[in-house]
């Protein structure tokens, strides 16, 4: 007897047909996988560390050694596919994915390279930064602004108080030439003729006697000036800047004024340390020695013709020719070696920032050959050779070597 299962009721069908599409829902998802490999599209190169982003989707990844990428469960849909690179530039294609596997994407690659927004980096000078640090505003005078002033008939002082706030300045009396006085004006004298100068550094040295130096200084030849109040005076100077500070600085040797002209700052030797290269010494002795020779043989020749000792015990000068010819000719035996020694140490001393001054090297190579002179003359009257070989020597050597030193020690600016 065959058994006929009984019919559902309605409401059961429907339970078992919805149990079963949620069941299906999720094994059905449409998702599909992209990969690919992103070229150089010259040499077909794999491109590495490439930026591989999805628009619009969390997926992106940068690529491999060998230029390779992959997403993994991407709903199916229409995507922009972007590729960035910073050798490379930028790449954008439009990628259908469907459900299941999509076959692999090549991307090729141009050389571009990617133009990145300008970066503004600000560094702040040494001045800057003690401009900041300081707990006080500075007031300082500049070149250009001195400059303006050595136009008219304007003072040290006035040059201050016209730049700098809290100055005043004042005189003795109203002769002209009378002391100058600055003061602060923070700074009261108890009496009238006080002054209260504030501490007066000249290129960093004290300065004893300020208003003989603000009566002598010319605009000319200062390239700064900076006044520092009494309360920051006093702890970075000392107790002898209780009444504030005055800072000049003094122009290097060759800076050009306004009129063009060339600053010479006068001092007992010249400042190599600002021209930046040293003394070519044993150049300037080389021609030094050459001149000295040339002139010393010029020199001796004519000496001969007037000038002789007594034979046979030498030990008297005798005149072979009148008074005027023997004193010519005694005289370029001293003038021709020492000018010769000059000329040359200076020809051969010559930098592109400076020269040597002619008449310091020529007296000090005349200083040379009067005690030569002297021991040859002493050597040939007592017949000794010692003395003989320090006259020679010294007349061969030392005008060259006192004209070198002097051309190392006085210069002036080209």
């Amino acid at each position: 007897m065959a058994v006929v299962p009984a019919p559902l009721p309605a409401r059961a069908l429907t339970l078992t047909a919805l149990g079963l599409a949620l069941f299906a829902g999720p094994a059905s998802a449409q998702t599909g996988s992209v990969t690919g490999r992103v070229e150089d599209a010259t040499r077909g190169t794999p491109v590495a560390d490439a930026l591989v982003v999805l628009d619009g989707t969390r997926f992106a990844v940068a690529t491999d050694a060998e230029g390779r990428f992959a997403f993994p469960d991407v709903p199916a849909g229409r995507y922009t596919l972007r590729v960035r690179h910073i050798a490379y530039g930028e790449r954008a294609i439009v990628l259908p994915i469907a459900a299941g596997p999509t076959p692999p994407v090549r991307v090729l690659l141009s050389d571009t390279a990617i133009t990145l927004d300008s970066i503004e980096v600000r560094a702040l000078s040494a001045e800057e930064r003690q401009i900041r640090g300081a707990g006080y505003r500075r007031g300082v005078v500049l070149r250009d602004q001195i400059a303006e002033a050595e136009t008219t008939n304007m003072t040290l002082g006035e040059v201050l108080r016209s730049y700098v706030p809290g100055v005043r300045v004042r005189f003795a009396s109203n002769l002209a030439g009378a002391p100058m006085c600055i003061e602060l004006r923070s700074i009261r004298a108890t009496q009238q003729n006080e002054c209260l100068s504030p501490a007066v550094y000249l290129d960093g040295v004290p300065i004893n006697n300020p208003s003989l130096l603000f009566n002598t200084l010319a605009l000319r030849m200062i390239e700064s000036m900076e006044v520092v109040p009494a309360a920051e005076a006093g702890a970075r100077f000392g107790t002898g800047a209780l009444y504030g500070a005055l800072l000049i600085e003094t122009r290097r040797p060759g800076a050009a004024t306004a009129e063009g002209r060339a600053v010479r700052v006068q001092s007992g030797t010249w400042d190599w340390e600002a021209e930046g290269s040293g003394h070519p010494s044993a150049r300037a002795f080389l021609y030094g020695f050459v001149g000295s020779a040339a002139g010393l043989a010029l020199g001796l020749t004519a000496a001969n013709q007037c000038i002789g000792t007594r034979q046979p015990a030498n030990d008297r000068i005798i005149a072979k020719c009148d008074t005027g010819p023997t004193l010519a000719s005694a005289g370029a035996a001293l003038v021709l070696p020492a000018f010769g020694g000059a000329l040359g140490s200076g020809l051969g001393g010559k930098t592109g920032g400076s020269k040597g001054k002619i008449w310091p090297a020529a007296i000090g190579g005349a200083m040379a050959l009067m005690p030569a002179y002297g021991l040859i003359f002493s050597g040939r009257r007592m017949d000794s050779e010692v003395l003989l070989s320090v006259g020679a020597s010294l007349l061969v050597i030392g005008v060259p070597a006192v004209a070198t030193l002097a051309d190392h020690q006085f210069r002036t600016g080209r």
